[in-house]
């Protein structure tokens, strides 16, 4: 097995399928190093013996794992995290501002090893986890899609929490730059399960920038199928296009750009699998729209059926007797498969 290399630009080898492999250990290495220095400071800081070693090592570790996971905004971030751990030490020490700037300093460092936990995890969920897609071109979207849903994850938790505090409900066009993908796994499952099914008239709510339309293009390429998925919003609509050409897969792609109820509105009948995917609120409508249109058979994947918003659809499927539930998994944003039998 070969092992990752290293390009100019110190990015892995995206063409190399052991990236997923060797990606998690270095974060590890790293997060626990900047744990460890985080405590460092945290220590020095309590216990008032302010050492800018310990400053300095905590800049030097985080700008280290940024530079190697070589991504902008991380660097920015954490950088000018660890520089307040050295700044406030020169500036402010013997004034009365020191306090302030420490506790707000300890409060950023929490939030920077939070965030490492976060992106840890999210590692966790992507990797360890091997495609049956053969295509080259689209394994090597799908792996840069998997690391930039990544990166997201900490702000969408953080903009979702503000939404909440502050009791305002979540529109789409707060998410309009995000992708809010499906997990890896979840994306191998469907695939896999389209090939089994031999699925080829396939239905999607929610292209965003089409990280989930890609598992279903690469099955519908197999089947010698299409999918028809639709996006609310232009600019994911835009991205998502570039991305199925980037994949090689545009052509078994039809993607419609608008509201769902409308852009689904005069699709064929005799539907093989349908994935809802988009705005929670929506998936009742439109499985209702789409029912007609359903064939005995037909497989229906509800994303994030543990959300409160998507549980009226679930409960009308599971109230149904036009449907049986297939699978409903305990997972990280819960998931239900159910079949339509008329």
């Amino acid at each position: 097995m070969r092992k990752a290399k290293f390009n100019k630009n110190l990015h892995f080898d995206e063409m190399n399928n052991t990236l997923t492999y060797n990606i998690p250990a270095l974060i590890y290495v790293f997060a626990v190093l900047l744990v460890v220095t985080g405590f460092w400071n945290l220590f020095s800081e309590l216990t008032a013996r302010p050492t800018l070693s310990a400053a300095t090592v905590s800049v030097a570790l985080v700008m280290l794992f940024s530079i190697i996971i070589s991504n902008g905004y991380m660097i920015c971030a954490v950088f000018m995290i660890s520089m307040l751990s050295s700044v406030h030490y020169l500036l402010f020490a013997e004034t009365i501002a020191y306090p302030i700037i420490v506790w707000a300093t300890l409060i950023y460092e929490t939030i920077a090893m939070v965030w490492i936990g976060l992106i840890v995890f999210w590692f966790r969920s992507f990797s360890r986890i091997d495609y049956t897609i053969q295509d080259r071109h689209t394994l090597v979207v799908l792996k840069r899609m998997n690391r930039q849903g990544m990166w997201e994850l900490p702000r969408v938790a953080v903009v979702a929490l503000f939404l909440k505090l502050t009791f305002r409900s979540m529109q789409p066009e707060h998410f309009a730059k995000d992708l809010l993908p499906i997990f890896k796994r979840q994306g191998k499952f469907i695939y896999d399960l389209l090939i089994k099914k031999k699925a080829r008239y396939i239905i999607e709510l929610g292209t965003s920038h089409g990280f989930s339309t890609i598992h279903l293009a690469a099955a519908a390429k197999e089947n010698q199928g299409k999918v028809i998925t639709t996006e609310l919003l232009p600019n994911k609509a835009q991205l998502a296009t570039e991305n199925f050409k980037q994949a090689h897969v545009e052509k078994y792609i039809e993607l419609r750009e608008g509201d769902a109820l409308e852009t689904l509105k005069n699709v064929p009948s005799g539907i093989d699998f349908l994935l809802l995917d988009g705005w929670k609120e929506g998936y009742l409508p439109v499985l209702k729209l789409l029912e007609p249109k359903l064939r005995k058979g037909t497989l229906i994947y509800i994303d994030n059926a543990r959300y409160k918003s998507v549980r009226p659809c679930l409960e009308y499927v599971i109230n149904s007797d036009r449907y049986s539930i297939v699978s409903h998994k305990d997972d990280w944003g819960r998931s239900a498969l159910s079949k339509f039998i008329g």
